[in-house]
């Protein structure tokens, strides 16, 4: 079972990379306009900023009673969020960010270990509360901002924030699962290493399993059986 330390931990790790990727970007980077299939940093901020107030509602709601089911479709969602969020200002995204990181923390804080554990109808049958909070407090903006740095010629922060992620979200398994960072980056000719996070990542959230067929970074990997077997609908 995670403890909530390690939790609080991968947290705060999230929130430094995130403080670094905005004092990364440049000012262009800051006023490009996004389209839905190719975010600008602002439409990004906004994603993540949504889902992580989502996330600190979902917990806060768990003390209450059960808690919601996640959403079936992702790209719907994220493209509502998209939506909403697309013309804000820069400064007006930003703005919005610190309140959902205090709302998050601050409900992660008033969870007990028995309730982190919790898992059946009043979270999900097929995983604990904790893993749920894994993906909202690291896995989830951790990747997507190394993401976008690696993509615009920031490997070296990228590769920086991942491996920094690495040992605390092993921490919040005292099994020493080897959970990853969500899907992995771009296989750049290590398909093992790619279908492991990848295989680990789809155990912690199966929600992703149809955007990673469709995914150009996943590519080197489409014909890989092992890929195949790991990505098929269930």
């Amino acid at each position: 079972m995670a403890n909530l330390p390690s939790l609080l931990s991968l947290a705060s790790f999230s929130g430094q990379v995130e403080a670094e990727f905005v004092a990364e970007l440049t000012p262009p980077e800051r006023q490009a306009i996004g389209v839905p299939d190719d975010w600008a940093a602002k439409d990004l901020v906004a994603h993540v900023t949504t889902w992580r107030q989502r996330g600190a509602e979902d917990l806060k709601a768990i003390l209450r009673g059960p808690l919601l089911p996640e959403p079936q479709e992702f790209d719907e969602v994220n493209r509502a969020i998209f939506d909403q969020n697309h013309g804000q200002a820069w400064e007006v995204v930003l703005g919005r960010v610190k309140k959902p990181w205090e709302s998050f923390t601050m409900a992660l804080r008033d969870l007990t270990e028995d309730r982190l554990a919790a898992r059946g109808a009043e979270v999900q049958p097929d995983r604990p509360l904790w893993r749920r909070v894994t993906v909202d407090a690291g896995n989830h903006p951790v990747l997507h901002y190394a993401e976008f740095a690696r993509r615009r010629g920031r490997g070296a922060s990228a590769t920086q924030w991942m491996e920094g992620l690495s040992p605390l979200l092993l921490a919040v398994d005292p099994a020493g699962r080897p959970l990853q960072p969500g899907l992995p980056l771009r296989p750049n000719g290590m398909p093992d290493k790619a279908l492991d996070s990848l295989r680990a990542s789809l155990e912690l959230s199966p929600g992703p399993r149809e955007w990673s067929r469709q995914d150009s970074d996943l590519a080197p990997l489409h014909e890989d059986p092992r890929f195949l077997a790991l990505s098929s609908p269930t």
